[in-house]
This record gives structure tokens, C-alpha cells and sequence, in this order.
């Protein structure tokens, strides 16, 4: 009845840190307001099936994590809870999986203990309080493996584990295909008497995925699933001799995970004691996939590694759980760790509020006709915030790509952000509407 009380209290918990003011602060160009504003036109177009991002089409990622922030924002509007809402629910259900996970391969406490550490990992919680792709992959990963070990032990459970993998791959569709891989493997030996179901399985997610890549090729002419595993699978191989770059992931898994990096590192080595052990063996092999494949990248961004974070959180838990001496100091250890971890996401978390400049800059655009030029960085937040088509200048053909020269021939009404400077060397009649900082939004006069 306590562990009960604990495991209810602890996803209060979570739930209040993950939805503390996810509203309240701008949505980042990359990768927020770039995913918010194609899930907008998908809810103003109407068609699922061809995303676009500033009116062109989009196909880099699946559509699944489009899809739940369309219907988030179309039943919350189109603002930074709406954008935002989906990846909040996933990450709580992502703690729910490791808990059972935890809780299946080891007991309750080991269940309890991998929600604590993966539900503090600082990496985590800031993209579970953002707009993207990667912590709806991680629920779907999660749930996905948690249903492959009620498969193993009745097959009702086949069809629930296919849902989980058909929309792993509609997420993230080259890290999706590895989910597919791990769920065999845990699967292995296979039963008789459900491997007839598990290739029926498989024939319908073959079918399900053909036919969603049939529709896009036949609207549009590109082969989505070529385009996704192209951008999936990354340019910037390294030689694995590359020690520099290895180093250089690894710190982005120490900052991803902050203080619970070492006794992940540990746990590691410790649970090759355990080695017999079939889940070890199948979490040292998760770890290796996802680990391996942008630890050898030098594209590899902080948050590309989050992927890892459960099998380490499991790995850790499982190992504290097994250990005959110590047990209650290291369980006291990663409640400390806990506290600490806990306290560190909540100053975070203060200091994520208010509107970015650039957000209210491009806001006064919404009520003023007339082609939007930009001169920033900062094109998702700008169509997102704009509701209308943006002109990226440096993406312009040349010489309209230098911002003097837009500014003296752009035609009458244009409205163009820019930095003050520019507008102070050029001799084009201008009226400003708004400045903050160096950065300002004028219309252009003849």
C-alpha cells in the first residue's frame, strides 16, 4: 500500500513539473515552432497525409508527432500549450513504461527507482516541456518494449505491440525500424504458437506503412521513407579512432543526464556480474544501438541521445535491486540524487517565461498585408507567429539574398525584420512599427 501511495504521489509529481507553466514562454525556432507551424497547416489544410512547413512540403520526419499536435492545437488553439501538449503526455507515459518495465525485469521498487532517475534526467524533462518528435519516440519506444514482454507471455497482447511499433516508425522513422529490431530480439526464441501472428503482425505493418507511402508518392512524387531514413540516419560519419568527437558525445550524455551520469557508468560495469541474465543482456544491447549510432557522429546533438536514457535508468535500477549489500545506501543515494536533480529542473524551469523579442516583433505582422521578409535566424518562429508565408532573405536568389539590396528594390508595402544598422545605410523610405534591441520591423515606402 506505501509503494503504492509512493508510485501515485511520484506521477503527481512529475505531472505538476511537466505541465508548470508549459504555456508560458515562446515556443523555440528549432525544433518548437518549426513542428508547431506544420501541425498548424495540417488543422488549416486539412490534409494529413502532406504536411508543409511555409508552404512548401515537408518530409524530413514522419507524421505521427504532427498528427497529435494538429489535434492538440485544434482543441486548444494555436499556442504553445496546444504545440507543446503532446510531447507532456508522452513523457509521463514514457515514466509509466520504464515503471512496469522496471517492475517486470526486477520488482517494484526497481519499477519505482527508474521512474525517479529517468524522470529527472535533466534532458528529458526540457523536451518533455517542448514541441518536438523525441519524447513521443521515447513513449512510443517504451510502450513498444513493455508490450513485447506481455507478448511473450500472451500473444492477445500482439496487436497493442504492433500499434506501438507502426507509430514508433511514424515518429522517427530510421530510430523507429530499431524499435522493430529490439522487440524481435526480446521476442527470440519465438513460440510456436506465435509465430503465426507475429508474420500476420508484421504483414499488416508492411501493408500499413506501403500504403501511407503510396499516398505521398502518388500527391507529391518523393518516396517519404527514403527521404526520412536519408535524414534519419545522419551525414557525419567519423573513424572511430576519432576519440575527440567520441568524447564530446559522451559529454552531451553527461549534461543530458547531469548527476546521474556516473552511477549510470557504474551500474553498467556492475551489471556484468549479471550477465546471465536475460534482460541485462537485451538493455546492454538497447544501449549499444542507440549509443552506437551517434556516438560515432559528429552531427550528434545533446538531445539525439535521449534514446539511451531509459536502458541506462533500467540498467541502474535492476542493478540496485540485485545487489545483496548496500541496498538501502544506494537507495538512499538516489533519493538524494533525486532531491537534487529535482531542485535543479525547478530553477530551470522558473526561468522559462515570457516572450522572445523576435516573437514580438513578428506579431505585430499578423494585421498588416504585404510580403514578409526576414532577416534572422529565426524562420520557424516567424511563420509560425505570422500566419502568413515568410521570405527568408539569405535564402533569396541572388542579389535579392543581400538585405541592401531587398531593401532599396523590394517592392512598396513589403514588411521586412532587420537589424537597426542595415536600415541606417540604406536610403529607402521606411516607416517603423515596431523596435526592441538592435532589431527592428518596418514597411517599406515608395
Amino acid at each position: 500500500m506505501l509503494k503504492k501511495l509512493i508510485v501515485i504521489s511520484l506521477f503527481i509529481w512529475f505531472a505538476l513539473i511537466y505541465f508548470w507553466n508549459v504555456g508560458g514562454f515562446s515556443l523555440s525556432s528549432w525544433d518548437e515552432a518549426w513542428f508547431g507551424s506544420i501541425s498548424k497547416d495540417i488543422v488549416k489544410k486539412g490534409n494529413f497525409f502532406t504536411p508543409t512547413f511555409n508552404g512548401e512540403p515537408f518530409y524530413d520526419h514522419p507524421p505521427f508527432g504532427f498528427w497529435l499536435q494538429a489535434i492538440s492545437q485544434a482543441l486548444f488553439g494555436f499556442n504553445e500549450f496546444g504545440v507543446r501538449l503532446p510531447s507532456v503526455i508522452w513523457g509521463i507515459l514514457s515514466l509509466y513504461f520504464v515503471y512496469k518495465l522496471g517492475q517486470k525485469w526486477g520488482t517494484q521498487l526497481a519499477g519505482l527507482l527508474a521512474m525517479m532517475i529517468l524522470g529527472t534526467c535533466i534532458w528529458f524533462v526540457l523536451r518533455t516541456r517542448s514541441g518536438n518528435l523525441d519524447i513521443i519516440f521515447i513513449g512510443n519506444l517504451l510502450g513498444s518494449l513493455f508490450f513485447a514482454t506481455k507478448v511473450k507471455e500472451d500473444d492477445r497482447y500482439l496487436p497493442i505491440m504492433i500499434v506501438f511499433l507502426f507509430i514508433s516508425i511514424l515518429t522517427k522513422s530510421a530510430l523507429g525500424f530499431g524499435v522493430v529490431l529490439l522487440c524481435f530480439i526480446w521476442l527470440l526464441p519465438l513460440k510456436r504458437q506465435i509465430i503465426k501472428k507475429l508474420l500476420m503482425g508484421l504483414i499488416i505493418l508492411t501493408f500499413l506503412l506501403s500504403t501511407w507511402i503510396l499516398l505521398i508518392k502518388n500527391s507529391s512524387g518523393i518516396n517519404p521513407l527514403a527521404k526520412m531514413i536519408e535524414v534519419g540516419s545522419r551525414s557525419g560519419w567519423q573513424n572511430l579512432w576519432n576519440i575527440g568527437n567520441i568524447k564530446n558525445n559522451l559529454f552531451y550524455l553527461h549534461m543530458g543526464v547531469e548527476e546521474w551520469y556516473y552511477p549510470m557508468i557504474i551500474a553498467i560495469v556492475v551489471s556484468l556480474l549479471f550477465h546471465k541474465r536475460k534482460e541485462f543482456k537485451f538493455l546492454w544491447l538497447w544501449v549499444i544501438f542507440y549509443l552506437g549510432i551517434f556516438l560515432l557522429n559528429r552531427k550528434t546533438e545533446l538531445w539525439h541521445l535521449i534514446p539511451v536514457y531509459p536502458a541506462l535508468a533500467l540498467i541502474l535500477s535492476l542493478v540496485i535491486v540485485r545487489t545483496k549489500y548496500l541496498k538501502i545506501l544506494l537507495i538512499v543515494f538516489i533519493v538524494v540524487v533525486f532531491v537534487r536533480q529535482n531542485i535543479r529542473l525547478i530553477n530551470l524551469i522558473k526561468e522559462q517565461r515570457g516572450i522572445s523579442p523576435i516573437v514580438m516583433l513578428v506579431k505585430e505582422t499578423n494585421a498588416i498585408p504585404g510580403k514578409f521578409y526576414l532577416d534572422d535566424s529565426d524562420l520557424p518562429v516567424a511563420v509560425y507567429y505570422s500566419n502568413c508565408k515568410v521570405y527568408p532573405v539569405k535564402y533569396l536568389d541572388s542579389p535579392f539574398n543581400e538585405i541592401a539590396y531587398l531593401l532599396k528594390n523590394a517592392e512598396s508595402g513589403s514588411l521586412v525584420i532587420t537589424s537597426i544598422g542595415d536600415l541606417q545605410k540604406t536610403d529607402r523610405l521606411f516607416m517603423e512599427l515596431k523596435k526592441i534591441g538592435n532589431i527592428s520591423l518596418v514597411i517599406l515606402k515608395d
